[in-house]
């Protein structure tokens, strides 16, 4: 996904934990965008108009990955996405894919 990864600041991050991380993005997208996700108030959210399914960036990878370098545990701005997502773990030993099933929503 990400060829230049070893050599930046994201050489850690693998092109599997990439790939998991956008497809269950994406998976969560789309049950929300066909009304499949469950909504305390409504039972289940209504039917998105335009939900278009999301792409990996390596630019924006290596924009936030430098930013990360004096992280303080805050949320780092990426100037170029529309939002961010962040999630702070404090369990570092943990197997990248569990610490994905932490951030299910």
């Amino acid at each position: 996904m990400c060829p230049n990864a070893a050599t930046t600041d994201a050489k850690w991050i693998t092109d599997d934990f990439r790939k998991t991380a956008v497809g269950m993005h994406n998976y969560y997208r789309r049950l929300l965008a066909t009304g499949w996700a469950e909504d305390k108030k409504l039972g289940y959210a209504k039917w998105a108009s335009s939900m278009p399914e999301l792409e990996y960036s390596c630019e924006s990878e290596d924009e936030i990955m430098k930013e990360l370098k004096n992280c303080a545990g805050k949320e780092v701005a990426n100037t170029k996405a529309q939002a961010n997502n962040y999630k702070f773990i404090k369990e570092y030993e943990t197997p990248d894919e569990q610490v994905l099933q932490k951030v299910d929503p």
